[in-house]
């Protein structure tokens, strides 16, 4: 019995720390500086930081409901590999067996 009520209190702990993570202030990040440009481009550079900064200081994460917004629009997390080109391929061709199927 007590070694299931620790594994509770350690997984409990892990979980907690994982959802202070996914809670964070993620603008905090876009605080660093992000690229290093010659003197002359800095002011460039630091207007650019800011702007983008500032877009992502509303972003908000829910994993409970698979959601990601910033400022009120909502996106969709993709893995790089889904969007390879054998993927593309993969899907049109599925996407052109079904239509085939069902109108031919």
């Amino acid at each position: 019995m007590k070694n299931n009520s620790e594994e509770f209190k350690n997984r409990l702990k892990d979980l907690e720390k994982e959802n202070r993570i996914l809670r964070k202030d993620y603008a905090e990040k876009s605080r660093n500086i992000s690229v290093i440009v010659p003197p002359e481009l800095q002011p460039l550079f630091d207007i650019a930081q800011k702007t983008v900064g500032d877009y992502f200081t509303n972003l908000k994460m829910d994993p409970g409901t698979g959601t990601i917004e910033i400022n009120d629009q909502r996106y969709l997390l993709v893995r790089a590999s889904a969007l390879s080109k054998d993927f593309s391929i993969q899907s049109a061709i599925f996407i052109l067996t079904e239509v085939k199927q069902k109108h031919y």
